[in-house]
């Protein structure tokens, strides 16, 4: 079967976590999922609300780093992504 990796990059969202995840719940298919959640030095509420919401999505890797940016945050996400699609 199918696996589909999913990228999420946050950096300072606490307010789109709870639509955010909503949405991830949502994403239905022929095909497996694997959500990599890397969070880029937050300095709000993001990540305490990734972690506590994560827990209901299956295969969530959530990830926490000092700020290094877009670009290599999704070159960490794209090494640790073991689905046939990204």
């Amino acid at each position: 079967m199918l696996k589909c990796t999913y990228i999420v990059l946050l950096n300072n969202n606490e307010d789109n976590i709870p639509l955010l995840i909503k949405s991830l719940k949502e994403i239905n298919g022929p095909f497996r999922k694997e959500f990599i959640i890397i969070d880029d030095g937050s300095k709000d509420n993001s990540l305490k609300l990734v972690k506590s919401a994560a827990g209901d999505l299956s295969r969530a890797t959530i990830i926490t780093q000092k700020n290094q940016g877009w670009a290599i945050s999704i070159n960490e996400a794209i090494n640790l992504a073991t689905g046939n699609y990204i």
